[in-house]
């Protein structure tokens, strides 16, 4: 962690376009970054679906020391948290880096990338994230909220 974020060489991130305004990032607390929690899933708030078809939920799981792992499904959290480890084949995998509040990771899968920043929310409860796929280009601002979840071991 420390130093120059993942971001530099790969996404010339522009706080004037992002939807994250830098008044809105909180500051680093005396006892370093705010950390994600790593008790369970964070869920995206918006989940994306067609007509007659299921509904898929992005979820992030965290594990120490820096480690995210990424994946869409239609599972629910429960569900996804059977399988989904920081080894797991079909998800992607990464490291993040702190800067207070804010966070910034890179997921790839055997797709490819996509690049995250964002702030991590009061309590940890919440991510709100800019993400663009280095797959497809495309960008998004999602919110995800933390679900504690216990993991099989």
């Amino acid at each position: 962690m420390g130093g120059k974020g993942q971001f530099e060489d790969k996404w010339a991130y522009d706080p004037k376009a992002a939807s994250l305004k830098p008044d809105s990032v909180p500051t680093e607390e005396s006892d370093g970054p705010i950390r994600p929690l790593t008790g369970g899933l964070y869920i995206d708030d918006d989940p994306t679906a067609e007509p007659d078809k299921d509904i898929f939920y992005g979820y992030l799981r965290f594990t120490p020391p820096d480690r995210v792992t990424s994946v869409t499904s239609s599972g629910n959290p429960e569900q996804v948290a059977r399988w989904l480890g920081p080894e797991h084949r079909f998800s992607s995998h990464g490291t993040y880096e702190l800067f207070g509040a804010a966070i910034s990771f890179a997921a790839t899968s055997k797709s490819g990338t996509v690049l995250y920043q964002g702030v991590i929310g009061p309590g940890a409860l919440t991510l709100a994230l800019d993400s663009r796929s280095l797959i497809n280009g495309h960008r998004a601002h999602r919110t995800y909220h933390f679900e504690p979840i216990d993991f099989p071991d």
